[in-house]
């Protein structure tokens, strides 16, 4: 217990981490992984983003169609990425 008190006590005089720095992979296509999953995710939020704007009237149906279109083949090229990655990780599903 009381090596736990020092650790403790030695942590809160540290400055906080920034969390960058605390996810970082080990291999380079780890980190390659990583990225490109945000990617995808943030294209599916824009995705999302723009079906609000749509239903609010912010955006017209043609304008809607032209950009979901754009975002939508992007995230397929992402979701590629991420298949070859993972197999070349050794992480591909074995279930499929």
């Amino acid at each position: 217990m009381g090596e736990a008190d020092n650790v403790m006590r030695d942590a809160t005089g540290r400055p906080r981490p920034e969390v960058d720095e605390l996810l970082v992979c080990p291999t380079i296509a780890g980190n390659q992984l990583y990225n490109v999953v945000g990617d995808m995710k943030a294209c599916q939020e824009a995705r999302l983003a723009l079906q609000r704007a749509l239903d609010k009237g912010r955006i017209g149906i043609d304008g809607f169609v032209k950009a979901n279109r754009g975002i939508a083949r992007e995230e397929f090229l992402k979701k590629c990425l991420i298949k070859k990655i993972s197999t070349g990780m050794g992480l591909e599903d074995k279930t499929s």
